[in-house]
């Protein structure tokens, strides 16, 4: 049983990564790099707005400004629609008898 549950966590993880990944490429690149960035996406370690804004040497209301709009936009009924129907389509995929 564990080993199924194992297997069962490593596809839910994949499902998780094919839709941030999926989410990511919605975006532009400044949006992108400024949700990666505070949210930790790609190392795992999240950052303030402060820490973004030197890393990108931009100004703190310049991360704001893209972070916001960027979660605007993952908020549409479209990108919502659009990461249901991939969900579904990886589900299709990826489905394994158990």
């Amino acid at each position: 049983h564990l080993y199924i549950f194992t297997i069962l966590i490593s596809c839910t993880d994949s499902f998780f990564v094919h839709h941030v990944y999926f989410l990511q490429q919605k975006l532009g690149e400044d949006e992108r790099t400024v949700l990666c960035l505070r949210y930790g996406i790609n190392d795992g370690i999240t950052r303030t707005v402060t820490l973004v804004a030197s890393e990108m040497r931009q100004t703190k209301s310049w991360v704001r400004s893209q972070e916001c709009r960027a979660l605007r936009k993952l908020r549409r009924p479209w990108y919502e629609k659009r990461l249901r129907e991939h969900k579904e389509s990886l589900q299709a995929s990826h489905s394994m008898p158990l």
